[in-house]
């Protein structure tokens, strides 16, 4: 009897893994003193908000985030493995600021880009949405589904 083994460990087993990663590069950098803490919501610094008020709406900004990729990736038909890699990066950058910004109150940037920076975690987000929406728009304009 052969032992079948879930998708589900795979996507699993690719968020712990990149979680790992991401985590150990802003331990690494902790220890080196290079990092920024960022403890901002962007776009929500200029509003006067208590710590509590912070967190709440940090925690509604995940869950909404969480909710329309899982909307994107569940109603889009994109192949098995381009999912793999959507869902994995994607969920896994999310995971681990989260984790910074519960257990530190901010999370760890390290990556000076012009103005801004960024750490390992926004590089996995930001290519699992480029596959996401490259195959959003290749759907759109050559499959026409």
């Amino acid at each position: 009897m052969a032992l079948r083994i879930s998708k589900y460990f795979y996507y699993i087993s690719a968020m712990i893994f990149f979680v790992a990663i991401d985590q150990m590069v802003k331990a690494y950098m902790s220890i080196e003193e290079r990092f920024v803490k960022n403890s901002e919501i962007p776009f929500l610094s200029t509003f006067e908000l208590s710590e509590i008020n912070i967190q709440i709406l940090y925690l509604i900004i995940t869950a909404a985030l969480v909710w329309l990729s899982l909307f994107l990736i569940d109603h889009l038909k994109i192949g098995e493995s381009n999912r793999f890699w959507v869902v994995s990066l994607i969920f896994s950058g999310m995971f681990s600021n989260v984790i910074d910004r519960v257990i530190k109150g901010y999370v760890v940037d390290y990556i000076k880009i012009f103005s801004l920076v960024i750490n390992v975690a926004d590089i996995f987000i930001a290519i699992g949405m480029t596959i996401l929406i490259s195959q959003s728009l290749y759907q759109l304009i050559f499959l026409r589904r």
